[in-house]
């Protein structure tokens, strides 16, 4: 804790989530914004309106909820995925297809096997650098992935990959340190191996 203060514990649960991922080059823009709170989304909110441009970098969970609910709003959406897919991590084929069609019929430009390489300012907007070309628009929303919380863990001595590793029961290497949420590495009984799965439901779950 701040104060110092030292505790006991029998048992401890760590379920200290996630960071969001920041792109990887300089992306200090005004009009470029990730969503992880209820302040980045009231700051969106302010951007929102009928006809502007908006590329949406990701297409996570994050990426197409946003989409979704901003081409509802009467916004020109384009997401670009540097996967082969949407989704790819975290489902099947058949539900990215699925999900790929539903936004494009609704009008939202789906762009995969699209990376990211800069992003640079204009009279006319943001331009952001793809591998396919440029983008221009009028704000960008980065839905990149989270990075877990796990220093806490590591610093204890408990095994860390990619997060803090956990069995079935949640259970870390320490027999009385659990842990769950956005900063686990747990066993998945569909894909037969571990993994980090960044949802609200996987969590509570």
């Amino acid at each position: 804790m701040d104060d110092g203060e030292t505790l006991h514990y029998d048992k401890l649960a760590i379920c200290t989530g996630s960071l969001v991922k920041t792109l990887p080059f300089d992306s200090e823009y005004a009009n470029i914004f990730y969503i992880r709170t209820g302040s980045d989304v009231a700051k969106l909110k302010e951007q929102v309106q009928v006809g502007k441009k908006v590329l949406i970098i990701g297409a996570g969970y994050i990426g197409l909820e946003v989409a979704a609910i901003i081409n509802n709003l009467g916004l020109q959406v384009t997401i670009v995925e540097m996967a082969s897919r949407i989704l790819e991590r975290v489902t099947s084929e058949t539900i990215s297809s699925f999900y790929t069609k539903v936004h494009r019929q609704a009008g939202v430009e789906v762009l995969t096997n699209t990376s990211v390489e800069g992003l640079s300012e204009n009279n006319n907007g943001i331009e952001v650098i793809t591998s396919n070309g440029g983008i221009i628009s009028d704000f960008v929303i980065v839905g990149i992935g989270v990075l877990p919380c796990d220093t806490l863990a590591s610093d204890s001595g408990i095994e860390v990959n990619n997060g803090i590793i956990v069995d079935e029961f949640c259970r870390t290497s320490n027999d009385s340190v659990f842990s769950a949420g956005d900063c686990t590495m747990h066993p998945n009984i569909f894909y037969k191996k571990n993994i980090r799965l960044e949802s609200v439901h996987n969590a509570i779950e």
